[in-house]
C-alpha cells in the first residue's frame, strides 16, 4: 500500500487490523470487463492470454482490471500489472508527440516514407513491407507506418536534443533507463510496459495533456476510526495543442485504412494506437512461423470517460509454434474485446457534456457545482482549439483552419453561458485570445 502511514508495514498484517479499505473500482465497469474477458471468443486457443485496465480519463483513477481469464488473485500473474513488449504503441509518445511539443509539427506534416531505412546500420521496413511515397503524419501514425515513425524521432533529436523523446514519455509514466534506440520507438528492446501504465499515458491525451498515475485507493478507515487519504502524482506531460492533436489523428485509427477500422462505437467519441509485437528472427527460422505471426498485441484506446488498454500475447513457444502466436485477421482480437466493453461502459456524445437546461431542474447549489466543472473543462477545450489554431494558420492549409475556426466559435456560445453563471479571472484573457485569433483568421479568408 503506497502511502506513508502503511510504509514498512506487512501487507497481511494491515489487512487483518480491522482497516476498511475504499476503491476507486467501479462494480459494473469491473463485472463487464471481467465478463467479456471470461467468455467472450476473443482467443486463438487456450494458451493465449490477456490483461486489461481501465482508467478515469480525467483523473486517473484505476475503475477496473482484469488480470486474466478466470483470473484469481495471489494465484494468476496479474497481466494487467505486468510488462509486456509494446508494439507499435508507444509511436505517439516516442515519435509524433514529441515532434509536435517541440517542433509545432502540424498533422498534415509531409514525411517521405520508404521501403527501408537504415538507423545505425540496421535496416528496418514497414510491416507490410513497402513504400508509401510522401505520407502526412494523420495517416503515418493512423496507419502505424514505421520509417515515418523513426524519421520523426530522429527530426526531434536533431532539433530538441538527444534526450527531447525519451523526456516526454517519462511525463507520461513510461520511463527508460537507458538512452532510446529505434527498436524501443518500434516498441522492442526495453519498450515493455503494463496495460495500467499504457491506459494512464494514453489518458493524458484524452485529459488534454494532463497525466494522472493510476490509483486504485481512495482512503483507509483504520479500526479506530481514523481515515487515511491516498493521493497520486500527476503533472502536465504536454501542451495542449499536442495532446489535441495526437487526439485528433488517433480517431483516425478507426477510420477507413487505420489500424483498427470497422472497430469504433457509434456515438462514442473515441481514439486508439494499436501494437503488434513479434518474434527474434531466430524464434521464426526455428519453428518456420509466418512472417504476420505476431506474439504480442494491443490496442490503447481512450474517450472522454475511460481510458482502456488491452494486451494479448503468449508466455512461451510450444513444440512446432502453432499455438504461439496469431495470424494477420487474428491480431485484431483485442479490437474486439476493446469494442465489446466500451459498447457497454463509454457515454454516448452528449452524455458526457452538461446540458444547462436539464441542469435547471437541479438543485442551486448542485447547479453551481456543476458549471464550475463545465466552466473548466470548456476552458481547457478552448485552450487547445486556440493553440491548435495558431498551429494550423502557421501551415497555411486553408481547409483547416476554417474548420478549427468554426470549431471554436461554436464553443463560444457554450462557455459564453456559463460565464454568465460563473466568473473565472482565467476568461478575461482567454477570450480576448479568442477575439484575436478570430480577427487574424478573418482577414486570412479574405
Amino acid at each position: 500500500m503506497n502511502n506513508p502511514e502503511f510504509k514498512d508495514k506487512d501487507l497481511a498484517s494491515v489487512l487483518n487490523s480491522g482497516v476498511k479499505i475504499y476503491t476507486n473500482m467501479d462494480k459494473d465497469v469491473q463485472s463487464t470487463l471481467q465478463d467479456r474477458i471470461n467468455n467472450g471468443s476473443y482467443y486463438k486457443n487456450d494458451d493465449q492470454q490477456v490483461g486489461s485496465s481501465i482508467v478515469d480519463s480525467e483523473n486517473g483513477s484505476l475503475v477496473a482490471i482484469s488480470g486474466g481469464r478466470d483470473y484469481k488473485d495471489v494465484v494468476d500473474r496479474n497481466q494487467a500489472t505486468d510488462a509486456h513488449p509494446t508494439g507499435s504503441s508507444l509511436k505517439p509518445f516516442l515519435a509524433y508527440g514529441p515532434a509536435i511539443e517541440n517542433m509545432n509539427w502540424a498533422t498534415n506534416h509531409a514525411i517521405q516514407d520508404e521501403e527501408s531505412y537504415q538507423v545505425d546500420g540496421v535496416t528496418f521496413r514497414n510491416y507490410d513491407t513497402e513504400s508509401h511515397g510522401e505520407v502526412k503524419l494523420y495517416d503515418a501514425l493512423r496507419q502505424s507506418f514505421n520509417i515515418p515513425a523513426l524519421k520523426a524521432w530522429e527530426s526531434t533529436k536533431e532539433n530538441a536534443g538527444n534526450d527531447a523523446p525519451k523526456k516526454f514519455a517519462e511525463k507520461v509514466g513510461l520511463e527508460y533507463e537507458a538512452d532510446l534506440g529505434p527498436s524501443e520507438v518500434l516498441g522492442g528492446s526495453a519498450s515493455e510496459f503494463s496495460p495500467t501504465q499504457l491506459a494512464s499515458a494514453f489518458a493524458a491525451i484524452a485529459n488534454g495533456g494532463e497525466y494522472n498515475n493510476a490509483h486504485s485507493i481512495k482512503k483507509v478507515v483504520k479500526e479506530d476510526g481514523e481515515t487515511i487519504e491516498f493521493d497520486h502524482s500527476s503533472n502536465k506531460a504536454m501542451k495542449d495543442s499536442t495532446a489535441y492533436m495526437l487526439a485528433e489523428v488517433l480517431k483516425g485509427t478507426f477510420e477507413p485504412y487505420g489500424s483498427a477500422y470497422g472497430h469504433k462505437v457509434d456515438g462514442v467519441n473515441m481514439g486508439a494506437k494499436t501494437g503488434t509485437g513479434t518474434y527474434g528472427a531466430q524464434t521464426y527460422q526455428q519453428y518456420n512461423l509466418p512472417d504476420d505471426a505476431a506474439k504480442d498485441v494491443w490496442i490503447n484506446g481512450f474517450t472522454p470517460k475511460y481510458s482502456m488498454s488491452v494486451w494479448m500475447g503468449f508466455s512461451e513457444v510450444k513444440q512446432g509454434g502453432t499455438n504461439s502466436f496469431v495470424g494477420h485477421e487474428e491480431q485484431e482480437y483485442p479490437q474486439f474485446l476493446f469494442e465489446d466493453v466500451m459498447s457497454d461502459i463509454a457515454p454516448r456524445d452528449g452524455e458526457d457534456s452538461l446540458n444547462l437546461i436539464q441542469l435547471m431542474a437541479a438543485s442551486q447549489t448542485t447547479y453551481q457545482l456543476t458549471v464550475i466543472r463545465m466552466t473548466i473543462r470548456q476552458i481547457k477545450i478552448l485552450k487547445a482549439k486556440v493553440a491548435v489554431v495558431a498551429v494550423m494558420m502557421m501551415t497555411h492549409h486553408q481547409v483547416i483552419v476554417q474548420a478549427v475556426a468554426q470549431t471554436v466559435v461554436a464553443l463560444q456560445t457554450t462557455l459564453v453561458q456559463a460565464i454568465m453563471q460563473l466568473r473565472q479571472i482565467e476568461v478575461v484573457p482567454l477570450l480576448n485570445k479568442i477575439n484575436k485569433v478570430n480577427k487574424q483568421l478573418l482577414t486570412k479568408q479574405h
